[in-house]
């Protein structure tokens, strides 16, 4: 089943607003268009600094992150900054012009990152870099180095970032952090380390870490030339050369994060059904057949379900396909509620699965009873069209068939799909087991 945090990462919607101090309305006006276009998220436009300290004192906690010009009439690039990061809000500062006074300006005061105000590809790269510092929130990352001073310029670099950094002086230490936190999605790590170093750190890392799960990039300021290609082919995903910019130690670590959302994405979409986000047919046996597997090794039975709308070519005849699309969404939905934790699945036009483990019979039993019941005593609303043909909502029931059994998901479908069909038989809208 997916749960919250899967949803959520597939979302483009931007929590809190987005604060865009320009006073350039054409450029302010294009710039939320490309945002909207981007993104799902609120914006609010000030056009002097006075206004964004007005906004700033009366909004400052909804505000997730600011774009601001530094060439406003009543404020000086320092003063514009300052005001936002002030109330702890993050900065991505816009610019017509560049210098390099300017560029250290801005690296003193802690910016995300600058853009320079040339092409609709700029504010692009700006849309990108609100959806990847929100992304961030939920990052963590693993640094490991020996050297004090490099990992306080690593922390401090991924804090600009909204990265949340865990950092250690020893790769042994590193390792066992690693299995702890199950989260952390990206590794930083030197070269010379005492008692391992970063190229067998990787090695051991990714023993039982993927390169599609977990992103390494190594750090060295060693002038050994065969270190970068020992470090890709012990399995780390990128290599930054000590000394590095800020600029570039932010566009390794987006590249990288962006590639691994890549591949979530990728899977998503393999794995999920489109119409009801459930997982899809493929998935489900996939990762049935082993979560079967885990119950038989265990000495445990597994059960499973097979959910079917009744009378839905009837649905489809009468309403048209859109409402039959509504039934399944609305079905899907209330399975989302009731079985939040099981491996829920949509294989067919109407028909659904649930595969049941560590829950003993007659508690499955009631709660497939339930969700009959309430499918059944919950009509869901029509569109205008349909709903004017009829008391504006439908209700709809289902047959479930259920059985028990262990090691073979096919064997279990089979009789799961003869229990469905003793149910149609039997008269619909009604739960039969063994």
């Amino acid at each position: 089943m997916l749960n919250q945090n899967e949803r959520s990462f597939h979302s483009k919607t931007i929590p809190g607003v987005v604060l865009i101090i320009e006073d350039q309305k054409t450029f302010s006006s294009v710039l939320v268009t490309v945002l909207n276009t981007k993104l799902t998220c609120a914006t609010v436009v000030c056009a002097t600094l006075a206004e964004a300290r007005e906004v700033l004192a009366r909004s400052h906690a909804v505000i997730s992150i600011a774009i601001c010009d530094l060439t406003l009439p009543d404020g000086s690039n320092e003063e514009v900054i300052d005001a936002v990061q002030a109330h702890g809000i993050p900065v991505i500062a816009l610019t017509g012009t560049f210098s390099d006074s300017l560029r250290n300006l801005l690296l003193r005061r802690g910016v995300v990152d600058y853009v320079l105000k040339r092409s609709l590809n700029s504010l692009e790269y700006v849309a990108s870099l609100v959806e990847r510092v929100t992304r961030n929130r939920q990052i963590k990352a693993l640094v490991v180095d020996d050297s004090e001073s490099s990992l306080t310029i690593i922390r401090h670099y991924l804090a600009r970032q909204k990265i949340t950094a865990i950092c250690t002086k020893s790769p042994v230490d590193a390792l066992a952090i690693l299995e702890q936190e199950k989260d952390i999605q990206l590794v930083l790590s030197d070269h010379e380390m005492p008692h391992m170093s970063g190229v067998e750190f990787v090695t051991q890392i990714r023993k039982k870490h993927r390169k599609e799960k977990l992103a390494i990039i190594g750090i060295s300021g060693s002038e050994d030339k065969t270190l970068v290609a020992h470090f890709l082919k012990s399995g780390a995903n990128d290599f930054i050369p000590k000394p590095f910019s800020y600029e570039e130690f932010l566009c390794r670590v987006t590249q990288n994060l962006q590639m691994l959302d890549l591949i979530k994405e990728t899977l998503y979409v393999s794995n999920t059904d489109y119409l009801t986000g459930l997982y899809n047919r493929r998935y489900f046996f996939e990762s049935g057949q082993v979560l079967l597997q885990e119950a038989a090794v265990a000495n445990q039975s597994s059960y499973l379900a097979v959910i079917d709308i009744d009378y839905f070519k009837r649905i489809n005849d009468q309403f048209g396909h859109d409402v039959g699309d509504l039934a399944i969404s609305f079905l899907a939905r209330t399975m989302q509620t009731f079985f939040a934790s099981e491996l829920v699945a949509r294989i067919g036009g109407e028909e659904f699965v649930i595969l049941f483990h560590r829950q003993e019979k007659n508690e499955i039993l009631d709660v497939l009873e339930q969700f009959r019941a309430h499918i059944e005593q919950t009509p869901f609303q029509l569109p205008g069209a349909a709903s004017a043909n009829h008391d504006g909502r439908l209700a709809i029931t289902v047959s479930i068939g259920c059985a028990s059994g262990n090691g073979d998901l096919h064997a279990l479908m089979k009789v799961a799909d003869l229990r469905l069909y003793q149910a149609k038989k039997a008269g619909r809208n009604r739960l039969v087991a063994g």
